[in-house]
């Protein structure tokens, strides 16, 4: 059902972002009309107007490729989600297939070869622009906030990016993907826990059981992104808490799950858990505080 809505969200958004494109594109190559019957329009006024189409449609393709990422990302965070490359090869298809309707459109009501020709060096350079966009947004979501952040926000997907620093202090790669990585995996592992809770009274017991080990290994995936030192740097003993404490549950949950697992892993995994809340639940105000002081991290409870 996910997948169902994610394609159709998509594909409504297409739709709008189409008109919106055209209206768009429009108004820039409006004022190109003025001299549309001269043979010899006058360059100080052409190039301008040709810059700022051409600045308009890589912007514009730089935030679809923006927006697809962006929902890519919300849908992976919900816990029920477990095939996450799925929803990333369709993302990037739908990224690069509206640029190619488009296209497809134009070569239709081309009326020369140079049309065509012209048609289709504008399509390849716009692809790879939204390519390169996409690959990038993907790796570091981010790097989406300042140029589209007024856009995301409205919708909804600023959330799901990457919290935002409001206190203008510039973070380094490293302190950026242990906050997110420790709060990501602290999302997985929560998720799966009450999934697993849950399984008692489960009609599928087999199907959430292979949810529960997939939140888990994303939580551990999610967790090796931290970095000790770092955390500790923030926040005493917290890089501690999660190399001694949390990643070790992790991991002895995920060993007793298996067919053939230790019992006993499972009960030194949840002993590993209660304390990591214990520490979390006595210290996690004072986590966010930090955070908030140090880089401007909004983070909700």
């Amino acid at each position: 059902m996910n997948f169902i809505l994610f394609n159709v969200i998509l594909l409504f958004a297409g739709f709008l972002a189409v008109l919106i494109y055209s209206v768009g594109l429009m108004a820039s190559l409006a004022p190109m009309a003025l001299f549309a019957k001269s043979e010899n329009p006058p360059k100080a006024f052409m190039l301008p107007l040709m810059g700022i189409a051409g600045i308009y449609q890589v912007y514009f393709w730089g935030f679809w490729s923006a927006f697809c990422v962006a929902m890519t990302i919300r849908f992976t965070q919900k816990p029920e989600v477990t095939r996450d490359w799925l929803y990333w090869i369709t993302g990037f298809m739908e990224c690069t297939s509206l640029i190619g309707w488009l296209a497809y459109k134009e070569w239709q009501g081309s009326q020369s070869l140079a049309e065509v020709r012209g048609i289709e060096r504008g399509t390849v350079l716009y692809s790879l622009i939204a390519i390169a966009a996409f690959l990038v947004f993907a790796f570091a979501p981010s790097l989406m906030l300042r140029p589209y952040g007024w856009a995301l926000k409205p919708l909804g997907l600023e959330r799901y990016i990457a919290t935002k620093t409001t206190s203008g202090v510039e973070i380094d790669v490293k302190t950026r993907k242990s906050i997110e990585g420790f709060f990501t995996g602290y999302d997985y592992a929560v998720s799966a826990n009450k999934l697993a809770h849950a399984m008692v009274s489960s009609k599928d017991t087999l199907a959430d059981f292979e949810k529960v080990k997939s939140l888990f290994n994303k939580s551990k995936e999610r967790l090796s992104e931290c970095d000790i030192t770092v955390l500790n740097n923030i926040y005493s003993r917290w890089g501690d808490i999660v190399y001694d404490k949390f990643i070790p549950a992790v991991e002895l949950l995920l060993a007793g799950a298996q067919p053939k697992g230790d019992r006993n892993d499972l009960i030194r995994g949840d002993a590993l858990m209660a304390e990591l809340d214990t520490w979390l639940q006595k210290n996690w105000d004072n986590i966010l505080l930090r955070l908030n002081e140090k880089y401007g991290y909004e983070i909700k409870k």
